[in-house]
């Protein structure tokens, strides 16, 4: 199989890719990180490589992020609507057009203020 990009690493067996997904983070991996976060956007070169992936993986290919959906879409355009999203550190995700918004669970809280109980709590100046 020939493909338009080189990558740094030998491809990996075809046999441990069946099955696979593959969840891709935006900052720091996908793209670098920059002092002006909102000014970062996704060239034709890695929306084509992400769509390349998702074909070749049939579709089980996410991006997440700390970013909302709504950053994410706008950093991969048309991209954004072909694979499986996760934002705001989990807490929106998007795939085939269904949005689903997590109910933060009660014993976070409880596991929140035992935690609270027990360290010292620092404040920056």
């Amino acid at each position: 199989m020939t493909s338009p990009f080189t990558p740094e690493l030998p491809l990996p067996p075809v046999s441990l890719l069946t099955g696979a997904s593959l969840f891709l983070d935006i900052d720091g991996t996908l793209l670098d990180l920059v002092d002006d976060p909102d000014s970062v956007v996704a060239d034709d070169v890695l929306r084509s490589l992400i769509l390349h992936v998702a074909d070749a993986l049939a579709g089980r290919v996410a991006i997440i992020s700390g970013r909302s959906l709504a950053q994410i879409e706008a950093m991969f355009g048309p991209v954004a609507q072909l694979v499986a999203l996760s934002g705001s550190h989990g807490n929106e995700h998007r795939w085939r057009g269904i949005e689903a918004h997590p109910i933060r669970p009660p014993s976070l809280d409880l596991a929140t203020a035992d935690l609270r109980s027990v360290l010292p709590v620092r404040t920056v100046s």
